[in-house]
């Protein structure tokens, strides 16, 4: 793209060519999918790495803004965050929802993995209730007077 003017504000990036036989480019924050600062050696200084929505799903293009002085770069970066944390993608409502398969997830794991998960479930359920002696059950039933027809009959057949 050449050298130019980045402008940054609240709702997009834009770029604006010194050479004026080169169109401006502008990007909603939601289009930059992706931005960060690279220091790729093969690559001529340290910069902001984009990766820009090309409007198919499976197109991607890329752009790299280099700030004149290395030393506005990080500067750079955090006025990109900014716009993207002002601008949030909309929240799919269908999102983080997952269906899986517990026998391709139990496949996975090895012998000794799926023995160790059930010791520390069976451990986690004996910690969460007391040990109870069912004749101790009844006879504080009875005493409290909590006994009900169908456990009457079951003790009297």
């Amino acid at each position: 793209m050449g050298k130019g003017q980045l402008i940054l504000n609240t709702i997009k990036v834009s770029w604006v060519p010194e050479n004026s036989a080169v169109f401006p480019q502008s990007w909603g924050y939601k289009d930059i999918l992706m931005h960060a600062i690279t220091t790729d050696p093969d690559f001529s200084a340290p910069c902001i790495y984009c990766h820009l929505d090309g409007g198919d799903e499976e197109e991607v293009n890329e752009a790299r803004f280099v700030p004149e002085s290395e030393a506005d770069l990080n500067a750079l970066f955090n006025a990109f965050s900014k716009g993207a944390e002002l601008n949030p993608d909309e929240v799919d409502e269908d999102e983080g929802d997952f269906f899986f398969n517990p026998d391709e997830i139990m496949s996975g794991l090895s012998l000794n993995d799926t023995q160790t998960q059930q010791n520390d479930t069976q451990n986690q359920e004996n910690q969460n209730f007391e040990d109870g002696d069912p004749e101790e059950e009844d006879e504080e039933e009875e005493q409290n007077g909590k006994i009900t027809d169908q456990h009457q009959d079951q003790n009297n057949t």
